[in-house]
C-alpha cells in the first residue's frame, strides 16, 4: 500500500505535464484500474476527469462524471470543487434549479485555504 501511494505521488507530479485531454484520459484509465478497490481514488479520478471535461468544454461528459461520485468520503476542498463544477455545467444546460442548489451546497462548505479579518477587525477598519 505503501509503495502504492509513492508511486501514485509520482504519476500525480508527472500528470499536471499533460494536456487536459491527456489528463482526462490518464485519470480515466486510473478510475478504470481501480474504482473496485479504492473507492477514493475513484472519485478523486471522477473530480479530476469532471474538471479536465469543463477545461474541454465538454460539460454533457462532465455532468455525467459528477453524477458518478459518492460525495460521502470528500474533504471541503475537494467538495467545493465538486459543487463549483456542478454551478457551471448546470449553467451550460441551463438548469436554474440544478444552479441554485449547487451555489447553496457550494457557499454552505466553509473555506478552509483562505483566513478571513475577523468581524471586529471589519468593524473598526
Amino acid at each position: 500500500m505503501v509503495c502504492e501511494l509513492r508511486c501514485w505521488h509520482r504519476i500525480e507530479k508527472k500528470s499536471y505535464r499533460l494536456t487536459p485531454e491527456e489528463r482526462h484520459e490518464y485519470a480515466r484509465y486510473l478510475y478504470e484500474k481501480q474504482y473496485q478497490r479504492y473507492p477514493a481514488v475513484a472519485n478523486q479520478m471522477l473530480l479530476v476527469m469532471a474538471r479536465m471535461s469543463v477545461l474541454l468544454n465538454n460539460y454533457e461528459r462532465a455532468a455525467q462524471e459528477l453524477a458518478d461520485i459518492r460525495i460521502d468520503k470528500f474533504n471541503p476542498a475537494q467538495l467545493k470543487l465538486y459543487y463549483y463544477l456542478k454551478v457551471v455545467t448546470a449553467m451550460a444546460a441551463g438548469d436554474a434549479t440544478g444552479i441554485q442548489e449547487s451555489q447553496m451546497c457550494y457557499a454552505g462548505i466553509p473555506d478552509t485555504k483562505c483566513t478571513y479579518p475577523s468581524k471586529a477587525e471589519l468593524a473598526s477598519g
